[in-house]
């Protein structure tokens, strides 16, 4: 009765299995170090999602602190005045603008 092929397979796996086995535990003595490669298509999409929504939730807290920031700097009198409002105030409302703007643009444009 002939042995299936892939049972012949197997058997030498099995047999070889301690000498292998051997091989690794004499490197590992000698401090070699042991390299396991593994590379997942599907985590590197993950990474890149997770960057982008990083990147919105970073400019979206810095875009809320230059409203806190105006919103404060507008009830201090004083300073000079553009339009009724000092003039770092009306930087900090424009670089808020920018931001949220930017923010919105960015996740209209990731959910197509």
């Amino acid at each position: 009765m002939a042995v299936p092929e892939k049972m012949k397979k197997n058997r030498d796996l099995l047999v070889g299995l301690p000498k292998d086995f051997r091989r690794l535990l004499r490197a590992a003595r000698r401090g070699a170090a042991l390299r396991v490669h593994i590379d997942i298509a599907e985590l590197e999409r993950f990474g890149e999602r997770l960057d982008r929504a990083v990147s919105r939730l970073t400019i979206g807290m810095i875009t809320a602190a230059f409203i806190i920031g105006t919103s404060i700097m507008m009830s201090v009198s004083g300073g000079t005045e553009y339009l009724g409002m000092t003039i770092l105030a009306s930087f900090g409302f424009a670089m808020a603008t920018l931001g949220g703007v930017w923010v919105l643009v960015s996740i209209w444009r990731g959910r197509r």
